[in-house]
């Protein structure tokens, strides 16, 4: 039985429809639910009216609820889609060559705001963009909330709309692959503020290890699991460093010369270097030449361009394991007491064997100490560890000259499969067949990508400066780059601040960079330290987006 005083006017199921057609943001709704509530105080009895009174507020809250609800759940939606879309966007232009922090940025703030409805009731929004931690993608700060229609009776005034947002380059994402990369990083006299060396610091110096870090840290995934990136960094000067003083495993390897050497040799016990190691200096002078007998001495672990100036006259071309006719030569640029050079050609004298006939190489020196490479040159092969990468960047010591061709191709030697046996385990590149294959997602299986960066021409040939070279050094590096691209190395260069040189070595060093690169694309001339973080970014950037853009939350 219906209770007494119950108006069938009230029991109307038009009234409980709009708890759920209410999509209608303006007050429509609203004047229709005042009627029907009119309307039910009106034929109902007296106790009926008294409870209706205590209780509209409570039927309006409902009414409104559904109303402004449903406003909130599409205003919502399509704020949310805006925002995911606004940091896609911005992330893409980051991916794209060219794109920078600034850029893409910029682009997620105008696509935010032309995407976002100008009728839409917001208020208290303070939606900006930043990028990501890693600097590898765009992501949202702030928020905005819906001005309310009708729940403002009942005092709630907004409801909140919006989350974080995010997205970034695909660590590891639907088409990525494995990565190679080898930074071949110049670290010569002239990086430093007197145009000297040592340092380990400066304005050119220290704009550079930050700009390489930052690269470092784009490409190096923080999830290794499906697919790796991996990053050797190659500072090269006059000579490469390739192990720590005293340690003579590696040259021996890549010279063919013995660890230790006993023998006659000049000894140079007072010296200086002409010009101080500045770019353009004639070398080192003896004042003091001695010739003593020496035991043991160590091999300096630093080693100069494969070369053959017997026969062939030219630098070797190949990314061939170092064995007989293809030994690098040592730190003074010759493979004595041994041979000559990389041909093996048998020297017949300077053999250190009688008083009378002493060695005159640097190959050897107590506690086999490098003195033309700091310590923390050492080049870093292929490795995933992060925090080592940067370290090793952060310790680089500029100091001589720049033997830019030897740097290029340790920048091969880091990436390629011939020299796997070479570095140490967990270091060894991948085999060159896998540029070519495809993963499960369709993706690359693997990139080799070497970035070369100087600041001027290259001018040293197995570890002695000459000047008069510098065309033949030019046109060894873009054959050397030439070899590479044929294996499938896809190569960025970079130059700074070659405005600072003489035109002639200016113009000499943009062309050979930017015939050393895949394409007009991938060379990047850079002037200020603003720029050469520019340059890096970008790279990286451009790395890490044939990847794919993802986003994240």
């Amino acid at each position: 039985m219906r209770p007494t005083g119950f108006s069938s006017a009230w029991f109307n199921p038009a009234w409980l429809s709009l708890a759920y057609v209410s999509v209608d943001p303006g007050l429509t709704m609203f004047k229709i639910s005042l009627s029907i509530c009119r309307r039910s105080f009106r034929d109902a009895s007296g106790n009926m009216s008294i409870i209706l009174a205590l209780t509209s507020s409570v039927m309006l809250g409902v009414v409104g609820g559904a109303i402004d609800f449903a406003r909130w759940t599409s205003t919502k939606t399509q704020m949310q889609a805006a925002l995911d879309a606004a940091v896609l966007a911005g992330t893409q232009r980051l991916a794209e060559p060219g794109g920078n922090a600034t850029i893409a940025l910029d682009t997620a703030r105008v696509f935010f705001a032309s995407t976002v409805a100008k009728e839409l009731k917001i208020v208290d929004s303070d939606v900006d963009f930043e990028m990501n931690p890693e600097g590898t993608g765009v992501q949202s700060t702030g928020g905005a909330t819906l001005e309310t229609s009708i729940l403002k009776v009942i005092g709630i005034n907004a409801l909140p709309l919006l989350e974080k947002a995010a997205s970034d380059v695909a660590a590891g994402g639907s088409v990525a692959g494995d990565i190679e990369i080898s930074m071949v990083l110049d670290v010569t006299g002239s990086m430093c503020a007197d145009g000297l060396g040592p340092c380990t610091s400066g304005a050119k110096l220290t704009a550079m290890k930050d700009a390489a870090k930052d690269l470092v840290n784009k490409v190096m995934w923080a999830d290794q699991s499906t697919y790796t990136s991996k990053v050797a960094i190659v500072p090269f000067s006059s000579v490469v460093r390739v192990g720590a003083d005293g340690s003579s495993a590696a040259a021996a390897a890549m010279t063919g010369l013995p660890s230790t050497w006993s023998g006659y040799t000049e000894t140079c016990l007072a010296g200086y270097e002409s010009g101080g190691g500045i770019e353009g200096s004639t070398g080192w002078v003896c004042t003091d030449l001695q010739i003593q007998y020496k035991s043991n001495l160590g091999l300096i672990p630093c080693v100069t361009d494969r070369y053959y100036e017997f026969g062939a006259g030219a630098f070797d071309y190949t990314d061939d394991a170092p064995g007989s006719g293809r030994w690098l030569n040592a730190n003074d640029g010759t493979r004595y007491f041994e041979s000559s050079d990389s041909t093996d050609a048998t020297p017949t004298e300077r053999l250190g064997l009688t008083v009378a006939d002493p060695a005159t190489n640097y190959n050897y020196e107590v506690d086999g100490m490098c003195w033309a490479s700091s310590p923390a040159n050492e080049v870093l092969p292929l490795s995933n560890n992060k925090t080592a990468l940067l370290a090793k960047i952060d310790g680089l010591t500029a100091y001589r000259w720049t033997g830019g061709v030897l740097g290029t191709a340790f920048g091969w030697y880091t990436l390629s499969p011939q020299w796997a046996d070479i570095w140490p385990s967990g270091s060894g590149p991948q085999s060159y067949s896998q540029l070519a294959a495809t993963n499960e997602a369709g993706g690359k299986a693997l990139r080799k990508i070497s970035v070369i960066m100087t600041d001027g021409a290259f001018n040293t040939l197995r570890g002695w400066i000459d000047e008069t070279m510098k065309d033949e050094f030019a046109e060894a590096t873009i054959d050397m780059c030439a070899a590479m691209k044929a294996k499938g190395i896809e190569i960025y260069t970079v130059a700074y601040d070659l405005d600072s040189i003489p035109a002639v070595d200016r113009d000499r060093a943009t062309n050979m960079l930017q015939s050393c690169g895949s394409d007009i694309n991938h060379f990047y001339q850079s002037i200020s330290a603003a720029e050469l973080a520019s340059a890096f970014e970008a790279i990286g950037n451009s790395i890490n987006g044939t990847a794919g853009v993802r986003l994240t939350r």
